[in-house]
């Protein structure tokens, strides 16, 4: 497509923007899609570094943004090195990083912005972002993953629409996997497990399902992910129940999704929930927060094994019978959402609309 991309908006946690672009870029550099692949990131090691830089994908680690003279600087260098036929590819949660937007605006290369989110909490951040918005709208191809998602990041402006994916043979239920995990974490075979997967921060609210874990002693609450503050961690250890059991970031999330009985997403909006496409191909029930309801893309707010966490209770009929009626012949794979599908429309997106053939 072009000599070569940059991409930005990747961290340290193994979270949906990271495995998406980590199936993308892995796949592009294997199809030799571009003659160089470079990932700039702020943060001093990010999710699956190890594994890019054996594809040959170069990883550039640059200041943080909020140390605005020294990495406006170092993004400028990179920036400033790109042709016209050379792409920009722009994870963006918020419209925030000024500083990097900034830039963009002098690149003389192709642009496209992933938004990737539906909502922030911080009133500062709301404005901020409300600002930069307006300020940087005509930066850019732009991508959303969902219409919440492209009613935040862009007013609806989007180029198009292309929702998350997941390869989803490394999510099927495998009753192997079931007993293997739960003997590595020392859980007994009877007991319900209702896990949560994603980074832990205050915008995934784990913190709600820590404190709802003390009304149900009898359930084990399982989280996959890293802190991405040490605010927040304190903040949860400071509720935490002796029923809770956090085990950090993990590539084989499907190896463990096989030993839960239900997976629980506490947060409030979700632009895409990537963790409940994989629950539901693993054919587990999903308790979603009540206010996401209206929120989630109806294919799978729809799906027989999508419920919600109403007046802070969990149906308890659906936990208990959830890990008798699952096997392996019994798994939800959405099709829209499978890796290969999102693939291709990424590539027909960058085919047709940013690079126009050339």
């Amino acid at each position: 497509m072009s000599k070569k991309i940059v991409v930005f908006g990747i961290t340290m946690a193994s979270g949906g923007i990271e495995n998406l672009m980590h199936y993308f870029l892995i796949d592009s550099a294997r199809k030799k899609q571009f003659d160089e692949i470079t990932i700039v990131s702020s943060y001093p090691s990010i999710a699956f570094e190890d594994e890019y830089k054996e594809s040959k994908i170069k990883v550039i680690h640059v200041p943080s943004w909020r140390q605005r003279k020294k990495y406006k600087k170092k993004i400028d260098s990179i920036i400033n090195d790109l042709q016209q036929d050379d792409l920009l590819y722009i994870n963006l949660s918020t419209y925030c990083n000024w500083a990097l937007l900034s830039s963009l605006k002098k690149s003389k290369c192709k642009i496209v912005i992933h938004g990737h989110n539906a909502y922030v909490d911080s009133p500062i951040k709301k404005i901020i972002h409300s600002i930069g918005k307006k300020r940087f709208e005509k930066i850019g191809h732009k991508i959303a993953v969902s219409e919440e998602c492209s009613k935040f990041m862009f007013g609806f402006k989007h180029n198009a629409i292309i929702p998350n994916g997941i390869n989803s043979k490394n999510f099927y239920f495998d009753i192997k996997n079931r007993e293997s995990a739960r003997n590595e974490l020392s859980i007994e075979a009877e007991k319900i497990v209702i896990g949560c997967v994603g980074r832990i921060s205050e915008e995934k609210n784990q913190l709600y399902l820590v404190k709802l874990s003390k009304q149900y002693k009898n359930i084990l609450f399982l989280f996959i992910g890293d802190f991405m503050s040490e605010k927040y961690k304190k903040q949860i250890y400071s509720k935490i129940q002796s029923n809770c059991l956090f085990i950090g970031s993990k590539t084989n999330v499907g190896y463990y999704l096989s030993a839960m009985d239900a997976i629980a997403i506490p947060s409030k909006h979700e632009a895409f929930p990537l963790a409940a496409v994989e629950a539901l191909t693993n054919g587990l029930p999903i308790f979603c927060y009540e206010q996401l309801k209206k929120k989630m893309p109806l294919s799978i707010c729809k799906n027989k094994n999508c419920h919600f966490i109403e007046d802070d209770r969990f149906d308890l009929t659906i936990l208990t019978s959830s890990h008798f009626a699952r096997n392996a012949n019994d798994v939800i794979k959405e099709k829209e959402y499978d890796l290969s599908i999102f693939l291709e429309r990424l590539y027909n997106f960058l085919a047709k609309e940013v690079f126009n053939g050339n």
